[in-house]
């Protein structure tokens, strides 16, 4: 199971499906580089960086394993993104040139949208912001929030915490940022 949130990405745009994941942190997606594209366009938004205005293609590339043994990479541009409504220029999409077979076989998800620390991008020779990092000045509050539930629809939020989503007090906990993760003890 994963859960998917459409975004925005270029001018005038494609919207795409992400699996926003807390335990990466590369916003990668299926691009017109990708061979066979047009085959997967029957069941994936693909992102052309060549239709969007405001795509510009960035010096490096990307290469990413997952635990799961699944793995993608490619080319880097940058263009806008938006969630929500929210919008970030020059934001770092990385292009999917290849992807392992469990990823062509997943008809659920365009790409993924990483939530991790900054430190764990795999673009070379420099890495890149999360859209987290990037968006984190403009919220209200810098956090973001899950509220993901089983066989039901859940959300994400940014900025704020809703209080009616949670009953007594919040309990904070220093994060363990060393390994890149959202950890603590």
């Amino acid at each position: 199971m994963e859960y998917v949130v459409p975004v925005k990405v270029g001018t005038p745009g494609v919207t795409v499906n992400l699996d926003f994941d807390t335990g990466s942190s590369d916003l990668w997606i299926w691009s017109s580089e990708l061979a066979n594209a047009k085959k997967y366009s029957k069941t994936h938004a693909i992102y052309d960086p060549a239709k969007s205005s405001t795509a510009k293609h960035a010096a490096g590339t990307w290469n990413i394993s997952y635990g799961d043994g699944s793995s993608a990479s490619g080319d880097v541009y940058t263009d806008v993104v938006a969630v929500a409504g929210v919008s970030i220029p020059n934001q770092a999409v990385e292009c999917a040139k290849k992807l392992s077979s469990s990823f062509l076989s997943d008809g659920g998800n365009d790409g993924l949208l990483g939530l991790a620390f900054s430190k764990l991008n795999t673009v070379k020779p420099q890495q890149q912001k999360t859209f987290f990092d990037n968006v984190m000045p403009s919220l209200a509050e810098p956090v973001f929030t899950a509220d993901l539930r089983k066989a039901q629809a859940g959300s994400y939020e940014f900025g704020r915490i809703d209080t009616t989503k949670f009953q007594g007090p919040m309990a904070w906990v220093p994060v363990n940022t060393t390994q890149g993760f959202w950890q603590f003890s």
